[in-house]
C-alpha cells in the first residue's frame, strides 16, 4: 500500500551515513517520517518528502539524546542529504530528491528500463555525497557563523563540561557560548579554561548578579583574571562591568 514502505539500496553500505550509527538511524527515521504525497500541517502546505518535527520530539522517536540527535540531523543537512527550515513552533525536515529516489511511479517502459528505475534509490543519493564533504570543509571560510560539524565532534564533550559547570544563575545563550568556546580553544587548552571556570563557578563573584553570561566570559578570556577579584561578588572590582549577553548569531 502506497505510503507503506521506503526504498533503500544496499549501497548505503559504502557510504558515509553508514559508517555512524547514530547518523544512519535519523536518515531512516527521516525516511519513514516524510510524507508520500503532498500533505498540509497547521495550515503550512508540506510536499511529499517533507515533514514538520521538533528537536524534542525526534529525539524522543529516535530514542536518543536531544543533543547526539541534533548533531546527526546536522551532519545530514551539512552533506545536503536533507533540508531543514524551522520556524517559533517546529523544524520541517525535507528529504532532498526524493521524488528521485522514493517515487512509487513507475514509467511504462521496456522491462530493462523498469529494472533501472528501480535501483534509482536512496543509496544512489549517498553514493554521490563524496565531493560534497569538498564543500563541507570549504565552509569554514565563508564567513557564514554555523558550527562545524568536525570541530562539534571534537570538542563538543569538553564544551558541555564547561556549560554544566558554569553558573546557573546565568547560564543562558547556549548557541553563542558554543561559538565562543570554538574561538577560546584557539587562545588557550581547554583544560585551562574547564579549571578556571569551575573555581569562578564557586566564587562569589559567580553566584552574584554580576556574574556574565557564558560566551561574554569566554570572549573576555575570563580565565586570565585574578581570581582574588572573584571573591567581591557585590562590586565590579575586576574591571569588568556588568555584561550583555550576545546576540544569536543569524544562520
Amino acid at each position: 500500500m502506497a505510503g507503506d514502505w521506503i526504498k533503500l539500496h544496499r549501497k548505503i553500505l559504502d557510504s558515509r551515513v553508514f559508517s555512524d550509527e547514530k547518523t544512519l538511524k535519523v536518515f531512516v527515521w527521516c525516511l519513514c517520517r516524510a510524507n508520500y504525497r503532498d500533505q498540509f500541517f497547521k495550515g503550512e502546505s508540506l510536499p511529499a518528502g517533507s515533514f514538520a518535527t521538533g528537536r524534542i520530539t525526534g529525539s524522543q522517536e529516535c530514542a536518543m539524546h536531544s543533543s547526539s540527535f541534533y548533531r546527526a540531523l546536522k551532519r545530514l543537512e551539512d552533506w545536503k542529504i536533507i533540508e531543514t527550515k524551522s520556524n517559533s513552533k517546529w523544524t520541517t525536515v525535507s528529504v532532498c530528491n526524493w521524488q528521485i529516489y522514493q517515487s512509487i511511479e513507475v514509467p511504462d517502459r521496456t522491462a530493462n528500463e523498469q529494472q533501472m528505475n528501480s535501483q534509482r534509490t536512496t543509496g544512489e543519493q549517498l553514493a554521490n555525497t563524496i565531493e560534497e564533504g569538498k564543500e563541507f570543509k570549504e565552509r569554514k571560510n565563508t564567513g557564514r557563523k554555523r558550527a562545524c560539524v568536525s570541530d562539534f565532534e571534537e570538542h563538543s564533550d569538553t564544551f558541555q563540561q564547561f556549560w554544566d559547570a558554569y553558573p546557573s544563575i546565568r547560564k543562558t545563550g547556549k548557541r553563542a557560548a558554543w561559538l565562543a568556546w570554538q574561538k577560546a580553544i584557539k587562545r588557550a587548552d581547554a583544560t585551562t579554561i574547564l579549571e578556571a571556570s569551575a573555581a569562578f563557578a564557586g566564587s562569589p563573584l559567580g553566584q552574584s548578579r554580576f556574574c556574565p553570561s557564558p560566551a561574554p566570559w569566554l570572549n573576555q578570556d575570563r580565565w586570565e583574571d585574578d581570581r582574588t577579584a572573584w571573591q567581591h561578588g557585590g562590586e565590579e572590582t575586576s574591571g569588568h562591568h556588568e555584561p550583555v549577553d550576545e546576540p544569536y548569531p543569524e544562520h
